[in-house]
């Protein structure tokens, strides 16, 4: 998973965009794989450089990830129905599916709203299913495991850029 594009770049959220080029430049002239030939731990960093770059340099992307339409990898990020992780690694019913998304032409929002007593999914402000405001910002992360530990199943730790660290359940 991508660490926030801000803090690779150790800029600001409010950076202007030649602060961000600028710190781009420096940390990638810095962690190049030709300045630092065979050290992996340098060309990982200039990959992750890169990619906050990637999001950061482009105003569009910046607007959609300050928005939180994208996240650090530039995926688009899951909004009412469907968004979130689940122990099965899908979102919703079908990977990636969000209210309003259609399966054979019918509106998922809508059925799902008239089930639950509101168009489109949501009740009013707030009150209902998949309305409101959601206490905090989308995380994603992903988790490899080899093929022992997918059939012994267990726990895995997963530890986030901010310090945090949660123990994922592995069926």
């Amino acid at each position: 998973m991508a660490r926030d594009p801000y803090q690779e770049l150790g800029v600001p959220r409010g950076a202007a965009e030649d602060e961000i080029r600028k710190a781009f430049r420096n940390l990638a002239k810095k962690h190049h794989p030709d300045a630092n030939p065979g050290d992996q731990a340098a060309e990982e960093r200039f990959k992750r450089v890169s990619a906050a770059f990637d999001i950061l340099g482009d105003p569009d992307k910046r607007k959609k990830f300050d928005s939180g339409e994208i996240d650090a990898d530039g995926h688009e990020t899951g909004r009412g129905f469907g968004g979130g992780w689940s122990p099965g690694g899908f979102e919703g019913g079908r990977r990636g599916q969000t209210r309003g998304e259609t399966f054979d032409g019918v509106d998922l929002g809508d059925i799902l709203g008239e089930m639950f007593g509101a168009r489109g999914g949501a009740r009013g402000s707030g009150g209902g299913f998949g309305g409101g405001h959601a206490r905090g910002a989308d995380v994603r992360a992903k988790l490899e495991i080899d093929l022992e530990e997918a059939i012994a199943g267990g726990k895995k730790r997963i530890a986030f850029s901010d310090g945090r660290t949660i123990d994922v359940p592995i069926p």
